[in-house]
């Protein structure tokens, strides 16, 4: 279990991570208790053999300090002291453990050091029993559980050798192999890395420099999985070994790769066409502007992200712009605007924006992502249009004139030949006429 409000942070580092993609399948089934704390010494993630050494519920350890549950003598122990022991190479420490009900019992404590601020400590009830490792150190009854009644791939490895030194039924299961096929091989036959490799990394484990490691190990099929290994040092009957738990994550490397690849094919349709692509996270500030975007303004992805790109928005258009992407954001609701965007070249080009809210798998709300397309032809050919427009109604207005001051001096001239007693010289259209042609040379000249 895991303490919720720790949950919440942001785990910086695959060791961190190990501890959300593979403690509930591993630190469970390991027979002895686990305890994480931070680096004040609170509990952040204990497993339910933590909570029957103890007698408190996996709740009631959440909420307590370690010093209420692991003394030193007669006095809780403090954080930097446990900061100590998981720095130190002393561990296995000899502790005593208080129970709920008030008991002490003697414990070995194992510690290591996860991140900065993450602490590991590996608890057993102490009996006082010490063998050899040459009777089989399988005879202890903490490793004897641990090993025989884990479901957890589990793994001892001389680390000087690579030798497998014992390995649990579970690991057999799991590599193909029978109890006396497996072990007593070396780890090099099942690790796909060079010999040469191998020995790095288990001396970067044997140091506690690095805990966590991912590998490809072959099975006894010759089948090639993708595995996550959690190791570190640990001291049985006075000998130096590598204490190893074996988790597959084939399946989520090959999830992992999918997903990968959709972003590759995602990225590489973003950048093949024409549209200009930017994406904004859940606080309005964009994350991403693909490559249209980045030739088209000139700048470097770094130039742009966050409000930078707000910049090269023409002084004119940006409260438009801002004032409808705020509405559009509030309401979560497509929106729709043209603006001017400065290209690389200095000159202002009309842009359409068209931006719609983006959700995730779960259906959450997490930003915008728009797309762009320059209109400059399009706003020029309007504003020609505006201006063809206007010329033409003139031109109309002046025709129509025209037409009316020569059916004037026809009139004239009819009206000066009867004076003359001659008939009229000209046909005067009347009024239905006169809008007959007033709309025919409108017509034409629009």
């Amino acid at each position: 279990m895991e303490n919720t409000a720790t949950q919440k942070q942001e785990l910086e580092s695959p060791e961190v991570r190990f501890s959300q993609n593979t403690s509930r399948s591993l630190i469970e089934n390991i027979p002895m208790g686990i305890l994480i704390t931070d680096q004040d010494g609170y509990c952040i993630v204990i497993n339910s053999a933590m909570s029957l050494l103890t007698g408190y519920s996996e709740a009631e350890l959440l909420s307590m300090h370690s010093s209420a549950v692991i003394f030193y003598g007669n006095d809780g122990i403090s954080a930097a002291f446990l900061r100590q022991l998981a720095e130190s190479e002393d561990s296995p420490a000899e502790l005593k453990g208080i129970h709920k009900n008030g008991t002490t019992s003697p414990w070995l404590v194992d510690a290591m050091k996860l991140t900065a601020n993450r602490y590991m400590y590996f608890i057993r009830a102490n009996s006082g029993r010490k063998s050899a490792l040459a009777t089989g150190c399988q005879n202890e009854s903490w490793y004897k559980s641990l090993f025989e009644n884990g479901h957890a791939v589990m793994m001892l490895i001389q680390p000087t050798t690579g030798e497998i030194i014992e390995a649990n039924s579970s690991a057999c299961k799991y590599y193909g192999w029978s109890q006396s096929q497996l072990v007593g091989k070396n780890i090099a036959e099942i690790n796909c890395l060079t010999p040469e490799e191998i020995k790095s990394e288990m001396q970067l484990a044997l140091k506690n420099n690095k805990k966590l490691f991912n590998f490809k190990h072959r099975m006894a099929n010759g089948e090639i999985r993708d595995v996550e290994v959690y190791s570190g040092p640990v001291n049985i009957s006075g000998v130096n070994l590598l204490y190893s738990l074996v988790h597959d994550i084939t399946a989520r490397k090959a999830a992992e790769e999918e997903v990968k690849e959709k972003e590759v094919q995602y990225r590489n349709l973003a950048n093949s066409g024409l549209a200009l692509i930017w994406v904004a996270g859940s606080d309005k500030l964009c994350t991403y502007f693909n490559e249209p975007w980045l030739k088209f303004t000139g700048r470097k992805l770094e130039e742009a992200i966050g409000n930078e790109w707000t910049s090269d928005v023409h002084q004119d258009d940006i409260a438009l712009r801002t004032e409808a992407f705020n509405r559009a954001w509030n309401n979560q609701e497509p929106f729709e605007i043209k603006y001017r965007l400065k290209e690389f070249t200095g000159e202002y080009k009309w842009l359409l924006d068209k931006g719609s809210p983006n959700y995730n798998g779960q259906g959450e709300f997490i930003g915008f992502i728009g797309h762009c397309f320059d209109i400059s032809r399009l706003k020029q050919a309007e504003n020609e249009l505006t201006k063809k427009s206007q010329m033409l109604e003139k031109q109309n207005k002046n025709f129509i004139s025209r037409e009316q001051k020569m059916i004037d001096l026809k009139m004239e001239i009819n009206e000066l030949l009867k004076k003359l007693g001659s008939i009229e010289k000209y046909r005067i259209p009347n009024r239905t006429d006169y809008d007959v042609i007033d709309a025919a040379a409108g017509a034409h000249f629009r």
